[in-house]
C-alpha cells in the first residue's frame, strides 16, 4: 500500500543502527586504538510507506546525530565514523505529529474498577 501525506500525517519509523568508529588523536588526527561500535535508535518520518536510498541516507545521518547527542558535541568531534549499519527499521504508524506524541492520561483507580465491572457484565 503506497500512501502519501494526508491531513499532515506521515509514516513514523524507528530505526536501530550500529555505528562503528575510531577515536582520533587530538594532535595528529590519526586513529588511536581499534575501531569500536555503539548501538543507537532513532526516529524518522517519511511521506510514503517505502524506504528508498534517500531515506536510508536520512536514517544513517539521524543515527549519527543520535550518537552526537548521546556523547556530546566535543566528544563527537574526536571520532571518525567508519560505518553505519542499519539493523532494523520498524514502521510505527501513519499519524500526525500530535497523534505520535499523544500520551493518554492515566486512568484513576475508580475508573479502572468501573471499566472492569462493565467488561465482566458483558461476558
Amino acid at each position: 500500500m503506497k500512501a502519501t501525506t494526508q491531513n499532515g500525517k506521515l509514516f513514523h519509523y524507528m530505526a536501530a543502527a550500529e555505528i562503528t568508529f575510531v577515536v582520533l588523536d587530538e594532535k595528529t588526527k590519526q586513529p588511536m586504538g581499534q575501531p569500536t561500535f555503539t548501538r543507537v535508535n532513532c526516529l524518522v518520518t517519511h511521506t510514503v510507506d517505502q524506504i528508498g536510498i534517500q531515506q536510508l541516507a536520512v536514517i544513517q545521518n539521524t543515527a549519527q546525530m543520535a550518537l552526537k547527542q548521546k556523547i556530546g558535541d566535543e566528544e563527537f568531534l574526536k571520532l571518525a565514523v567508519l560505518d553505519v549499519l542499519i539493523s532494523n527499521v520498524f514502521l510505527l504508524g501513519f499519524m500526525t505529529p500530535d497523534e505520535f506524541h499523544h500520551r493518554p492520561e492515566p486512568k484513576k483507580g475508580l475508573e479502572l474498577v468501573r471499566q472492569q465491572m462493565a467488561a465482566d457484565t458483558l461476558q
